[in-house]
């Protein structure tokens, strides 16, 4: 039967998963991105986990505090395993995210467990690009990179985002984005109206995050004509685009759909909840 095996060293973790993430790079782009940040700075307080099945790993899993654990595959057996083994690792968590499947299986196991119920608080869908964009035209303004002068305004408003999409209050940090040349931001007479990043190419692909407009500028196509410009970008070099939507938000689906986005999967966030 395959074992899952755990680890606190990105490195350990990056020689063992790199085959499989590489193989599919969609399903496994949140992975790939937060191990390489963990790589770059030397990061050791998240957990990795792979499902071994004796002539390598068929799913993995990781677990990057504060954030809940993303457990990358949709079978619902391997999530119950990374469950369990994270039960005895004595990891505590809120929630859980991931393709519907592992994820379900997860909470199988840690929601009797805790004596918790668990809730779906997001539905996503997973869009990805390979080619045909379509730029939104009439869009007032220009697109530019950010630079560390905009640090200030992209803090509040990456924090902004994560308040609003993701209903977490933490701000996070964008540094490395900016100093890549990875964020844009998209300006009209002068100032900054919608920005949105990408993450480095990792196997092939790069996933475009952040995506915000201040609620004053919303309406006027500028999210659309930053995320057109900041994907054109990472197709021109040579990579696949990526994203993740919530279905609850028709806007922002209609929004990516339009400029050449197609939906290629789901993923799913549960939180879990008590009695009170």
């Amino acid at each position: 039967m395959p074992t899952v095996q755990l680890t606190s060293d990105p490195h350990e973790f990056e020689r063992t998963a790199r085959p499989l993430i590489h193989a599919d790079p969609i399903t496994h782009s949140v992975i790939a991105t937060n191990l390489d940040r963990c790589l770059q700075h030397d990061v050791r307080d998240a957990c990795w986990l792979w499902l071994d099945a004796g002539a390598g790993p068929v799913a993995v899993a990781m677990h990057t505090p504060p954030r809940g654990p993303y457990v990358a595959t949709d079978d619902h057996g391997a999530g119950q395993q990374f469950a369990e083994t994270m039960l005895k690792a004595g990891r505590t968590l809120d929630w859980v995210s991931g393709p519907r499947g592992g994820v379900g299986g997860f909470a199988d196991v840690w929601s009797p467990a805790h004596g918790l119920s668990a809730t779906t608080a997001m539905e996503q869908g997973v869009y990805v690009l390979d080619a045909g964009l379509r730029p939104p035209s009439g869009v007032r303004g220009s697109f530019r990179t950010a630079t560390v002068d905009d640090s200030a305004v992209v803090h509040e408003w990456s924090a902004a985002f994560m308040r609003e999409a993701m209903g977490e209050d933490r701000q996070p940090r964008l540094d490395d984005e900016i100093a890549d040349g990875r964020l844009g931001i998209w300006q009209h007479a002068g100032h900054p109206v919608s920005i949105a990043y990408a993450s480095r190419s990792l196997a092939g692909v790069s996933r475009v995050s952040g995506v915000f407009t201040p609620r004053e500028h919303r309406g006027n196509g500028y999210a659309s004509a930053c995320v057109a410009a900041v994907s054109r970008r990472v197709l021109d070099g040579g990579a696949r685009c990526m994203l993740y939507t919530d279905l609850a938000n028709p806007t922002s689906n209609a929004i990516y759909e339009a400029i050449g986005y197609r939906r290629s999967g789901d993923s799913v966030m549960v939180r879990f909840v008590g009695p009170d």
